[in-house]
């Protein structure tokens, strides 16, 4: 329901993907992607807020879901540490009524394995900050036009997302005949 654009221009291209609007919306579609984005995961401040939107935006339309025992699929989402017991168990049970679940980090993917059940639980995207080692970056990359970095942070104020940006821009994109956004 928040997807850019561009991004959902190019996803209703290639399948039948449309924007909910509603609770019509939401009845009838077939199931319900939670896409990228680190929202699974605790932020350091105004933690109460958070809770309340966390639950608000996502643990309720999950439910949903649940409910209307429609498939629910987390893919390339980051799953971090919930401090406080009932949120956490609140997510696991949703996490546990997933048909997939693809955590876009090391640290997401053992999280969710450490707090659900689920079996079909795979590591997604955001890999470029699990790539060790770029000098043989040649031999995995697929012939792209454009390759789209999301950082989960500012280059300019956390150091790992600076050191990916540093790491990535050594790379010789236009051998490749990619473009770097």
């Amino acid at each position: 329901s928040n997807t850019c654009e561009p991004t959902y221009s190019r996803c209703k291209e290639v399948t039948n993907v449309r924007l909910l609007k509603g609770i019509s919306g939401i009845i009838f579609c077939d199931c319900i992607i939670f896409g990228g984005g680190g929202y699974f995961g605790e932020q350091p401040k105004n933690k109460m807020i958070w809770y309340l939107n966390f639950i608000k935006n996502h643990l309720l339309i999950g439910y949903f879901f649940v409910l209307m025992r429609k498939p629910i699929a987390f893919i390339g989402v980051e799953f971090g540490e919930l401090s406080n017991s009932f949120i956490r168990w609140l997510a696991c049970i949703l996490l546990n009524h997933a048909t997939i679940i693809g955590a876009r980090n090391n640290g997401s993917l053992e999280w969710v394995k450490k707090n659900a059940h689920l079996k079909n639980t795979v590591q997604t995207a955001d890999m470029a900050l699990n790539i060790c080692d770029f000098h043989q970056i040649d031999k995995c990359i697929s012939l792209s036009s454009e390759v789209l970095i999301h950082p989960s942070f500012d280059p300019e104020e956390d150091l790992v997302t600076a050191q990916m940006v540093e790491c990535l821009n050594k790379i010789n994109w236009k051998k490749f005949d990619i473009k770097l956004s």
